[in-house]
């Protein structure tokens, strides 16, 4: 099966021109598009391998994405026709993954403690709605920067599980789901799960955000899965004895093997890990600058298409889902987000109370096709390839040809010279020297003047960025310009057009050298400058 090609910059796709590549998986890539006549920016996400099956899973996760409207969760508007393939219109997140900020910012515990809060308010919102989202993890939470602070975002239900849904679109028996978040029932049997599997990736989440470690790792799938199976997570008292005791009790619940011992409902689980902490008694914003600089820099600098992450929206267990026909299989990436398929012959996976056994069937002969897993940041990935390979024959000595010996060559007798006779030279007489002068003093060097420091002259321009919502124009003394980096000092008025036509949003003094950040939100028609 063919795979599609990326869309170039500048590319208008039905009322959308792509303006680059916000990440690209081994069946999607999501682009960042701008809407043509509202300027407002959005994320697209489209499939690349155009199976039947994956097209039918994305209208899936659209589908279900469309039914949520909350704050924690990406809403996904629209549906357009890429190529003959669905696309999703979604919302756009101007900030990193979970997993990202993990690796890079550290997070203090009001600072959790209100990311938890509302990620949990974000899968409450799902569960009332009938869905599971059966692949929850941080590289599937996107983090925007507001005013109130950081803003997690539910994404990616390319496995959701609709429990309204007549009949589901996976097979029983199958196995799907990331590694380190699965619950022990997702293990066994992906179909039978429901909204508790959802509370313990939340569990495994909220437990490495504080840790700053796994809550399950392990060498290889099988040592994960089985610490999965036994409960055999470090406590989190351990590591940080700081975190208060309701976090604590929160995530020990949450992380039951046995569903029926977790909390019955998303709303459950919140109640437990705020306790008596209402809202109001948190701070509004607990990062320190350094972390909210990275943040923005990240958010001002898009990758390009010629530096895009391998598959950094990959990283599920998937064992319904037919591979290309045609396809090469990507090379696996050497730090991008866990990813595990597995294709078996007469082999079960059974958990029990000691841990994961395998089974094999009658005929004794069991094969394990295309696993490609990187469990954590810190275990390289492994690649298992089925069968044994082929044996190699050696190659046979080619025969090399002697080099040519070159003929000795006869010497060559010197012709007989004539002698010559001496010519006679006359003598040379020389003068006495003239008396030498007195040799006078030595002169004492004067010391080196040390040149004059100049000063590199002053920076001419000032820098002014724009993120979020509309068109940004700035009126000053020669009229409209764009912003860029050489913007001439002096007094601006920003203007910004949300579709309803220019207007003034706000003062701006540019002054040479600094850095100006302005951020528009067309939801709240302004412009602020941060």
């Amino acid at each position: 099966m063919k795979r599609l090609a990326l869309l170039e910059p500048g590319t208008r796709i039905d009322r959308y021109i792509v303006l680059d590549v916000l990440g690209q998986g081994g069946m999607a890539v999501v682009y960042r598009v701008r809407h043509e006549a509202l300027k407002s920016v959005h994320a697209l996400k489209v499939v690349v391998v155009p199976s039947r099956q994956i097209m039918g899973r994305l209208l899936l996760e659209g589908k279900a994405q469309a039914r949520l409207h909350h704050r924690n969760v990406v809403q996904v508007s629209n549906v357009i026709e890429v190529d003959g393939s669905p696309g999703l219109v979604m919302e756009y997140v101007p900030g990193p993954s979970l997993e990202t900020l993990l690796r890079n910012v550290p997070l203090d515990i009001d600072t959790v403690d209100r990311l938890g809060r509302q990620l949990l308010r974000g899968i409450t919102a799902a569960h009332e709605a009938g869905l599971v989202h059966r692949d929850l993890k941080p590289a599937n939470i996107l983090c925007s920067l507001d005013e109130d602070g950081l803003v997690p975002k539910i994404a990616d239900f390319g496995l959701v599980k609709d429990l309204d849904a007549a009949a589901g679109a996976t097979r029983t028996g199958s196995v799907m789901g990331t590694p380190n978040y699965m619950s022990p029932e997702q293990i066994r049997d992906t179909k039978s799960v429901d909204h508790r599997t959802d509370l313990f990736a939340m569990g495994a989440i909220l437990y490495e955000m504080l840790a700053r470690e796994l809550a399950f790792p392990g060498d290889d799938l099988l040592d994960v899965f089985n610490r999965v199976a036994q409960g055999d997570v470090v406590p989190l008292r351990t590591r940080r004895p700081d975190v208060p005791e309701r976090m604590q009790r929160a995530i020990e619940t949450a992380l039951q093997v046995r569903r029926e011992d977790r909390p019955e409902t998303a709303q459950a689980l919140l109640d437990l890990w705020c306790g008596d902490v209402p809202d109001r008694s948190l701070p509004t914003f607990s990062l320190p600058q350094t972390s909210v600089d990275w943040i923005r820099s990240v958010t001002l600098v898009p990758p390009s298409f010629s530096t895009l992450p391998p598959r950094p929206e990959g990283g599920t267990v998937s064992a319904d889902d037919d591979p290309p026909e045609a396809a090469p299989p990507p090379a696996p990436p050497p730090a991008s987000p866990r990813t595990v398929r597995w294709l078996g012959l007469g082999a079960a996976v059974v958990l029990s109370g000691a841990g994961l056994l395998l089974l094999l069937g009658v005929a004794g002969i069991a094969m394990v096709a295309g696993v490609r897993w990187a469990p954590s940041r810190e275990v390289q990935p492994i690649v298992v390839e089925a069968g044994e390979p082929p044996p190699v024959e050696p190659l046979a000595p080619q025969p090399v040809a002697p080099e040519p010996v070159p003929e000795p060559v006869a010497p060559v007798a010197p012709e007989p010279v004539a002698p010559v006779a001496p010519t006679p030279v006359a003598p040379i007489r020389v003068a006495p020297p003239p008396p030498l002068a007195p040799t006078p003093a030595p002169l004492v060097p004067e010391p080196p003047r040390p040149e004059p420091v100049v000063p590199p002259p002053p920076p001419s321009s000032a820098r002014v960025a724009v993120v979020g919502d509309g068109v940004v124009m700035l009126e000053g003394p020669t009229g409209l310009i764009r912003p860029s980096d050489a913007v001439p000092p002096g007094l601006y008025k920003v203007m910004v057009d949300f579709g309803s036509g220019p207007k003034a949003a706000l003062d701006l003094q540019a002054i040479a050298g600094q850095s100006v950040l302005i951020e528009c939100k067309s939801k709240l028609g302004r412009c602020v400058r941060r």
